[in-house]
């Protein structure tokens, strides 16, 4: 078949309509679920909070510093519906080799969770760039508790406070006006570095696309029929675990 003549944010938008009240993730360590509508619903909640947010450009970069969680999968599916490019490493990344990748990719916003926010406070002065954090995993307290240790121009937020002011039924989610349908490119997954530093790797949203079409017609990629169980193992800011994302909706 051929690849839809579409943007990833509008293909995706599709599939969560069409499979809404249906459980779409669950966290396997909270046991916490959300059906596909309520995941769309935050995630748009996240694009129109991104839209909002001084300095943040069509396909600047969002970073993630976070283990799998829902609301990690929603910040990833939002960065998609506002134009933006997102990238990540594993949670349990080090400082040097953080700093590398948030100077190397260039982002502007940090997705983590309560146990790195010290890591990131330590390269902070490495990567000027970066302006915003929210901590998906933190209370009101714990940030007023961090933002007492820290810089005045960091703007520290919990993953509430973020998208307070947003509405899933925002107007302008998805954002799509400037951006090439062919050449948008979604993801930066960063490889291994086996000779060298991780390199980012760029991803468009018609490459994902065109993976779903292909794979599509076999019905066995993650399982041969509806409501069939996929576990995502693997960290959503790795390439594979990306992909689960797309494929899975």
């Amino acid at each position: 078949s051929d690849v839809p003549n579409t943007h990833l944010s509008e293909f995706i938008l599709r599939y969560f309509e069409k499979h809404k009240g249906q459980t779409f993730i669950t966290e396997s360590t909270t046991g916490r679920s959300m059906t596909f509508d309520e995941v769309r619903d935050t995630s748009v909640k996240v694009a129109a909070s991104f839209i909002d947010l001084p300095g943040l450009n069509l396909q600047d970069v969002v970073f993630g510093y976070s283990p799998n969680t829902i609301s990690y999968a929603c910040t990833i599916y939002g960065s998609i519906l506002a134009g933006l490019t997102f990238t990540g490493c594993l949670y349990t990344l080090t400082k040097v080799d953080l700093a590398h990748q948030l100077i190397d990719s260039g982002a502007k916003i940090v997705f983590c969770v309560s146990k790195n926010i010290s890591t990131l406070l330590q390269v902070l002065d490495e990567c000027p760039k970066v302006k915003t954090f929210v901590i998906l995993d933190g209370t009101k307290d714990e940030v007023e508790k961090v933002k007492q240790n820290t810089t005045p121009t960091i703007n520290l937020k919990t993953f509430d406070e973020f998208t307070l002011k947003s509405h899933c039924n925002d107007k302008r989610v998805p954002r799509t006006t400037g951006l090439s349908i062919k050449d948008y490119i979604c993801y930066l997954n960063y490889s291994s570095g086996s000779t060298g530093m991780p390199k980012g790797v760029k991803r468009s949203g018609w490459s994902l696309m065109a993976i779903c079409v292909s794979l599509g017609p076999t019905g066995c990629y993650f399982g041969k029929s509806p409501n069939e169980i996929t576990s995502c193992f693997q960290s959503l800011a790795h390439a594979s675990g990306s992909f689960t994302l797309i494929l899975t909706l």
